[in-house]
């Protein structure tokens, strides 16, 4: 009997500590919520900084890992921790205790990191076709939708487009690193731009951005020579979105060429591309 009321005690001190531990993440993760102080958004860049001593939020240390040029299973291997569970800090689905923060802080910093920039929230995540194209074509169309790139910069920054940085076939990442880094910025983008400057002959990986953007209900704006270069679905698909259960903000925008984009914006700004919809459900 005393054995057994040993064991139960024992239990019962565990299952404590196991709803305390639950308790006490939940007090972090609120009161990451609703710190007013530790965070603020600045009027052009949406930049927003937020307070180091307290926490390290999945955008910060998405962004951090990118930096490095890292991968989410090469940070659980230094931690010593499973990489589900970087994917949940990422992911903000958990916060890492102090330990951790101060161990991954230092991890960054040693690899010349500088972890007190202000992280920044992506304004509209810019989506070309890449290895969908030959070296030539893709050559060709980057330089076409720099200037497309260069516009949305203007009236909607910050702008994350993964070509950007990439001039040429032989500079592209192996597709795994790029996956998660693309993803990583699809995630926190407020607003999605396609572009297609010519009809396909391979699949591209633009197209699955595409539509974890309208699954995510992001306001998606496409840009194209015609319709017809678009998979069927998305064919008149303005025309049923409103009737989906992810319906949102969704246009098609048949142009010449990139000069035409440019011209567009430079006329409706922000609101071709949904982001005064975001803004308006933002203040509600």
């Amino acid at each position: 009997m005393i054995q057994q009321k040993k064991l139960f005690v024992c239990h019962a001190k565990s299952a404590a500590d196991t709803i305390t531990e639950r308790m006490e993440a939940k007090k972090r993760m609120l009161l990451w919520d609703v710190a007013p102080s530790c965070a603020y958004k600045c009027h052009q860049g949406h930049h927003k900084l937020q307070n180091m001593n307290s926490h390290v939020s999945g955008t910060r240390l998405r962004q951090w890992l990118s930096a490095a040029g890292m991968t989410q299973s090469a940070l659980a291997s230094i931690l010593h921790v499973d990489a589900t569970q970087v994917s949940r800090w990422c992911n903000g689905r958990a916060v890492p205790r102090d330990d951790y923060r101060k161990r991954i802080e230092e991890v960054f910093q040693d690899r010349g990191i500088n972890i007190n920039f202000p992280t920044t929230e992506i304004s509209v995540f810019f989506s070309t076709p890449m290895a969908a194209l030959c070296s030539e074509e893709y050559e060709q169309d980057r330089s076409a939708a720099q200037t497309v790139y260069e516009a949305l910069c203007r009236v909607a920054p910050p702008v994350f487009w993964a070509a950007s940085h990439i001039a040429s076939t032989e500079a592209f990442e192996v597709s795994d690193i790029a996956a998660e880094k693309n993803l990583a910025a699809l995630e926190d983008a407020d607003a999605f731009v396609y572009l297609q400057l010519r009809e396909l002959s391979r699949v591209t990986s633009s197209l699955v951005e595409t539509g974890i953007a309208l699954a995510t209900r992001k306001p998606v704006t496409i840009f194209g020579l015609s319709e017809d270069h678009l998979p069927y679905i998305l064919r008149g698909f303005g025309a049923v979105v409103d009737r989906v259960p992810f319906g949102g903000h969704y246009r098609f925008y048949k142009i010449g060429s990139p000069l035409e984009v440019v011209r567009l914006l430079t006329i409706h700004g922000r609101e071709l591309l949904g982001l005064s919809m975001v803004e308006e459900s933002e203040k509600q």
